[in-house]
């Protein structure tokens, strides 16, 4: 039972790395009824969250983020998740600057500022919130942390032109 939630979960990761949003929903809600305990499940609601944001399913998307914080405020790759769709979600009734504030900056104090993903998100974060200035400011750190032949770095710098700009990020769906 366990190999086969594992198995499960691993296969929706894939699947939301390949952009194959519906089998991702699929895949971890098997994992997520295989669940026996609370261990990991948040994770499950966040990757699930995740595919349904992708898909522009909003409100099935806060439902997995919402529970997935309430289950785990330790994870920073959830509170990442939920940072970056309360920060970035096309459909304004969803985003809450304030919140993804919180959640970037507690994901990125448990992972000791050193993943550029969290800064890059708190970025997001501050720009929702109309600060652009510490979003530019954090965008510089997120990139700061990037090799020069990263891939992210187009990415992110142009979210620092956009920042400069006094505009926001806003996830595009796929």
């Amino acid at each position: 039972q366990p190999q086969l939630d594992l198995g499960y979960y691993n296969a929706g990761v894939i699947y939301n790395l390949q952009n194959r949003y519906k089998e991702a929903v699929d895949m971890m809600t098997r994992a997520i009824r295989l669940q026996k305990n609370n261990l990991g499940l948040a994770r499950r609601r966040s990757e699930r969250g995740n595919a349904y944001f992708h898909l522009g399913d909003f409100k099935r998307a806060q439902s997995d983020f919402v529970a997935a914080v309430r289950l785990d405020r330790s994870d920073p790759d959830v509170l990442n998740n939920v940072a970056w769709f309360r920060a970035t979600c096309p459909e304004a009734n969803f985003r809450n600057g304030k919140e993804a504030v919180e959640l970037a900056t507690l994901a990125c104090t448990l992972d000791k500022w050193k993943d550029a993903d969290q800064i890059d998100t708190l970025a997001a974060a501050y720009a929702e919130m109309g600060n652009f200035a510490e979003a530019e400011r954090y965008q510089q750190k997120a990139m700061a942390l990037l090799s020069e032949n990263e891939a992210l770095r187009p990415k992110f710098r142009a979210r620092l032109e956009q920042y400069r700009s006094k505009q926001p990020v806003r996830q595009e769906i796929s």
